[in-house]
């Protein structure tokens, strides 16, 4: 478990980043918490009502964060649990900065010569507007890229 703490995890319904402190076997998404209001509410009840969202795993255990945010003040430790199954990793784990094949590809891919770079993108863009798709989108947007 020592393994995801520090990493970085975002929130879909909600667009933010927290880092991950721990796992909080204790706590699943039928444990309450109190709102705001002073009333108490299930982790599971309070996304379904506030987000529209059903929790599958009912057992799972709770990750305990810190919100990740440089608007948030210096020092700031306010602990939020959130389920997992409504988080999305970011970032490397050690293991994988210590794979010295994952890291000579990824350095390939954020290091390229600018010339690299433009390529890529032209070869995007062509790959993007030969979707018939995309194609319906741009032409009703009458959206372009220089170049077509």
């Amino acid at each position: 478990m020592d393994n995801i703490k520090g990493l970085m995890v975002v929130t879909p319904y909600n667009k933010k980043t927290y880092r991950v402190g721990g796992i909080e076997l204790g706590c699943s998404p039928m444990s309450t918490f109190q709102k705001r209001d002073g009333s108490n509410i299930s982790f599971k009840d309070y996304f379904k009502i506030r987000y529209d969202a059903n929790i599958i795993d009912l057992t799972q255990p709770l990750v305990s964060v810190t919100l990740a945010n440089k608007m948030a003040p210096r020092g700031s430790t306010e602990n939020v649990l959130l389920i997992p199954e409504m988080c999305i990793m970011t970032g490397l784990t050690e293991e994988m900065r210590g794979n010295m094949g994952i890291m000579k590809v990824l350095s390939k891919h954020l290091h390229m010569e600018p010339k690299e770079r433009v390529e890529a993108l032209h070869s995007f863009i062509a790959k993007l507007s030969g979707t018939a798709r995309v194609s319906h989108s741009f032409s009703y947007y009458n959206f372009m890229f220089y170049g077509n």
